[in-house]
C-alpha cells in the first residue's frame, strides 16, 4: 500500500464512521421530532373541533348541518381527518369508508373511551380506522360541570407521516454523501501535495543505497518532518562523499606499506648470506662426526637385535593382554547378565504373588457371589412357599399370589446376576493361572542362561589363568635382554662423550646462524603483518570502490 492510499485511509475512516453516525442521529432525532410535531398538530386540530361543537352543546343547537360539514372538511386539503363523538360514538366526521360513505355511527375503540371520559388526551399511531392506519389524538369534550360527553377527534394518515420521514432521512443522507465526497476530494489533493516530496526523497535516498552519490539532492516541503528528511538525506550524502575521500587516504597507506616491505626483504637478503658462510663451517665439522657415528651405527645394530628380541617378547605380551582382558571383560559381562537374570527372576516372583493375590480375591467375590446366591435361595423358597397358600385360599384373596409371583420374579433375575458375576469370577481366575504359568516358565528360561553364563565365567577364568603363567615366562626373558642392552649403552657413553665435544664447536656457529634466523623470521613477521594489512585494505577499498559510482 503507497503513502497516498495510507493517507486517504487514515484521513476518511474517522470521517465517514462520523457522518454516518451523525447522520443516523440527525435522522432518528428528527423523526422522533416529526413524530412530535404530528401530534401537536393533530391536538391543535382536536382542540379546535372540541371548541367548534362545545358551543353547538351548550347553546343546545348541535345538529348536521353544512356548516358544520364545512368546518369538519375544512383540514382535508392539509391531510388531516377530523371527528366529533357524541359519548363513543361518531356524531360526524371528515372520514370515509371505500365506497365513498361517512363512517358516522361507528364506535371508538374500547380502549379510547376509557382513557378520554376519564378526562385524559390518547394520542397513539398505526391505529386502523375502516381499513387505514392514522396517527390519531383524541381530546374529551366536557360540560360546565366538568361531564365527558363526548370527544374531539383529529388523524393523519400513516402513510403521509412516513412518506415525509422517509423524504427528511433521504435528504440527510444525500447530504452526508455530498459532504463525504467534497473531503475525499480535499484529502486526495492534500495526499498528493503530501506524498511529491516524499516520494522525490525516497528515490534520492535509493539512488545513494545504490552507490550513486554524484547526483544533487534537491526538493523542498512545507511539512517540517518532511523537510527534515530531505535535509538528512543530504547529510548522508555529504558523509558518503567523506567516506571516499578517507579511502584515498588509505591509497596513500598502502603505498607506504609497500615501501617497507621492500626494505624488509632487502635485509632478509644480507641475513641470508650469512647464513651461508655460517653453513660451510658446519660442513667441516660434520666429517669428524661421521666417524664417530659411523661408531655409534654399528653398536646400535646390537642393540637394535636386543630391541627385536624384546619386541617381540612384547608381542606376546601384548597378545597376553588382549587375551586376559577379553576374558576379563566376557567375565564382567557374563556377571552382569547374571546379576540382570536375578533381578528379573525377582520381579517375576514379585508378579507370580501379586497374581496369587488376586486370585485369592478373585475367590473372595466368589464366595460373596456364592453367599448372595444362597440368601437369594432362600428367600426364594419362602416366598413360594407363601405362593401356595394364598394359591389354597383362591378368592379375592388369590389377588395375593401375584404380588408374590412379581416377587419371586425379581429374586430370579437377582438369582441369575449372581450367576453371572460367579463366571466372571471364574473366568479371571482362569485367565490369572495362565499368566502364572506363563511367568513360570520365564523363569525357568532365566535359570537355565544363568547356568549357561556360569560356565561361560568358568572358562574364561581358566583362559586368563593360562595368559598369567605366559606372561612370567616373557618377563623372565625380558630380564636377560635387559642386562646385553646395559653393556651396549656403556660403550655408546664413550661415542656420546667425544661427540660432545664436536658439538660445542657447533654451538657457537649454530647461534650465529639462529640470531640471524631470528633476526629474518622476524623480518618475515612483519612483512606478513604488512601483507595482511595491505591485503585488508585492499579488499575493503575494492569493495568500497565497486559499490559507489
Amino acid at each position: 500500500m503507497n503513502f497516498l492510499w495510507v493517507i486517504i485511509l487514515i484521513g476518511s475512516v474517522p470521517l465517514l464512521t462520523a457522518i454516518l453516525i451523525l447522520t443516523t442521529f440527525a435522522a432518528n432525532k428528527m423523526e422522533q421530532e416529526l413524530e412530535d410535531s404530528t401530534y401537536s398538530r393533530l391536538r391543535a386540530c382536536a382542540i379546535s373541533v372540541e371548541k367548534y361543537f362545545e358551543w353547538d352543546i351548550r347553546e343546545n343547537i348541535l345538529e348536521k348541518d353544512d356548516v358544520s360539514y364545512e368546518f369538519i372538511d375544512s383540514l382535508q386539503k392539509d391531510e388531516i381527518e377530523l371527528t366529533f363523538f357524541e359519548g363513543d360514538t361518531r356524531y360526524i366526521t371528515s372520514i370515509k369508508d371505500k365506497s365513498g360513505k361517512r363512517v358516522e355511527g361507528t364506535k371508538a375503540a374500547e380502549k379510547v373511551w376509557n382513557t378520554v371520559k376519564e378526562g385524559k388526551d390518547y394520542q397513539a399511531d398505526n391505529v386502523d380506522i375502516s381499513g387505514t392506519k392514522y396517527y390519531v389524538y383524541y381530546t374529551p369534550v366536557c360540560t360546565d360541570d366538568g361531564k365527558v360527553i363526548g370527544m374531539a377527534f383529529a388523524g393523519e394518515k400513516e402513510e403521509v407521516v412516513n412518506s415525509a420521514k422517509s423524504s427528511l432521512i433521504l435528504s440527510f443522507v444525500v447530504i452526508a454523501w455530498i459532504l463525504a465526497v467534497i473531503y475525499l476530494i480535499i484529502l486526495i489533493i492534500l495526499a498528493r501535495v503530501i506524498r511529491k516530496p516524499l516520494a522525490k526523497t525516497a528515490s534520492n535516498i535509493e539512488n545513494i543505497a545504490n552507490g550513486n552519490i554524484s547526483d544533487e539532492i534537491t526538493g523542498s516541503s512545507m511539512i517540517a518532518e518532511t523537510e527534515k528528511l530531505i535535509g538528512a538525506s543530504k547529510i548522508l550524502k555529504e558523509k558518503l562523499n567523506d567516506i571516499v575521500s578517507g579511502v584515498n587516504d588509505h591509497v596513500v597507506n598502502l603505498q607506504q606499506d609497500t615501501s617497507a616491505l621492500n626494505e624488509r626483504a632487502d635485509f632478509c637478503n644480507d641475513g641470508t648470506k650469512q647464513i651461508s658462510q655460517a653453513m660451510e663451517e658446519l660442513s667441516t665439522t660434520a666429517v669428524t662426526l661421521a666417524e664417530n657415528v659411523q661408531d655409534v651405527n654399528t653398536k646400535s645394530m646390537d642393540m637394535g637385535n636386543a630391541i627385536t628380541d624384546i619386541d617381540q617378547d612384547v608381542q606376546v605380551l601384548s597378545e597376553n593382554s588382549k587375551h586376559m582382558e577379553q576374558a576379563n571383560s566376557d567375565a564382567t559381562r557374563s556377571i552382569e547378565t547374571v546379576l540382570d537374570s536375578s533381578h528379573q527372576s525377582a520381579d517375576i516372583v514379585t508378579k507370580i504373588t501379586n497374581q496369587i493375590e488376586e486370585t485369592n480375591q478373585a475367590i473372595s467375590s466368589i464366595n460373596e457371589a456364592v453367599d448372595l446366591i444362597m440368601d437369594i435361595t432362600g428367600q426364594t423358597s419362602l416366598l413360594s412357599l407363601n405362593a401356595s397358600i394364598e394359591a389354597a385360599r383362591a378368592g379375592q384373596a388369590g389377588r395375593g399370589f401375584a404380588v408374590v409371583a412379581d416377587e419371586i420374579k425379581k429374586l430370579s433375575e437377582q438369582s441369575a446376576q449372581g450367576a453371572d458375576a460367579i463366571k466372571q469370577v471364574a473366568d479371571n481366575i482362569f485367565e490369572k493361572s495362565n499368566e502364572s504359568v506363563a511367568l513360570v516358565n520365564e523363569v525357568k528360561k532365566l535359570i537355565g542362561k544363568e547356568q549357561e553364563d556360569i560356565t561361560v565365567t568358568k572358562n574364561s577364568f581358566e583362559i586368563l589363568s593360562k595368559t598369567i603363567s605366559d606372561n612370567l615366562v616373557a618377563v623372565s626373558r625380558i630380564s636377560e635382554k635387559a642386562e646385553q642392552l646395559d653393556a651396549i649403552k656403556q660403550a655408546i657413553i664413550g661415542n656420546i662423550n667425544d661427540l660432545s665435544a664436536i658439538s660445542e664447536e657447533n654451538a657457537a656457529s649454530n647461534e650465529e646462524v639462529s640470531a640471524n634466523i631470528t633476526n629474518i623470521a622476524e623480518s618475515i613477521d612483519q612483512m606478513n603483518t604488512a601483507t595482511s594489512h595491505v591485503s585488508d585494505v585492499s579488499e575493503e577499498l575494492a569493495k568500497l570502490m565497486e559499490y559507489f559510482k
